[in-house]
């Protein structure tokens, strides 16, 4: 993602900041307009509430795990926010 929005300031002329900092405080510098953007953030209903979330830019391939205990569940109902499972 860094490389994109390098390649994107210098194709605009535009000086884009880094801030490294962990997951929530990222939300919370977009959230208290001391940031523009945060790049990455798959969209849920309580984001949706303070976030404009824009056209996907590209498709990223990752993972995700689950315990083993939670094999016999269903994953599609449990990414659409169907569960009472705690995330972290």
């Amino acid at each position: 993602m860094i490389d994109l929005w390098k390649a994107y300031g210098e194709a605009n002329d535009i000086v884009i900041e880094f801030k490294l900092v962990d997951w929530q405080e990222s939300i919370d510098l977009v959230k208290a307009g001391q940031a523009d953007v945060h790049a990455g953030l798959l969209w849920s209903r309580e984001r949706a509430k303070f976030l404009e979330y824009g056209e996907s830019l590209f498709e990223l391939d990752t993972q995700l795990y689950f315990h083993h205990s939670l094999q016999s569940f269903d994953a599609d109902d449990f990414l659409l926010g169907n569960h009472n499972h705690k995330v972290g």
